[in-house]
């Protein structure tokens, strides 16, 4: 499956000169198989709180706490550290946080919704 970038008008931005919308054009990417395109879904930062919740839900459980990183730990030993020295959630982390996770944006945000 192949990705390919968009211009400005396939996001549905006006075309203008402003930096604002090149930088949205630019993150924006779409997956495209068979001529069919479609916007995949964007990352989006939450609160360190509803994370804990969350990976509580996924059956992590608090092994330990070193000053303001948590370590959670689920019953297959598979370990995922969590900042809580801030409120948000930076992206990058977030990212990161899926990838070991082993899910998909989708599947992650649907499971965030029931928290």
């Amino acid at each position: 499956m192949k990705l390919r970038p968009i211009t400005v008008n396939d996001c549905g931005l006006k075309p203008a000169a402003s930096h604002d919308s090149v930088l949205q054009a630019r993150s924006c990417w779409v997956r495209s198989s068979a001529g069919l395109s479609q916007q995949l879904p964007r990352t989006r930062s939450h609160s360190v709180k509803k994370a804990i919740a969350l990976l509580k839900k996924l059956g992590y459980n608090e092994v330990r706490q070193r000053s303001s990183h948590l370590v959670m730990q689920n019953g297959k030993g598979r370990i995922i550290v969590v900042p809580v020295h801030t409120k948000e959630i930076g992206l990058g982390l977030l990212r990161a946080m899926i990838r070991e996770l082993g899910l998909s944006r989708d599947a992650y945000f649907s499971a965030l919704e029931t928290v």
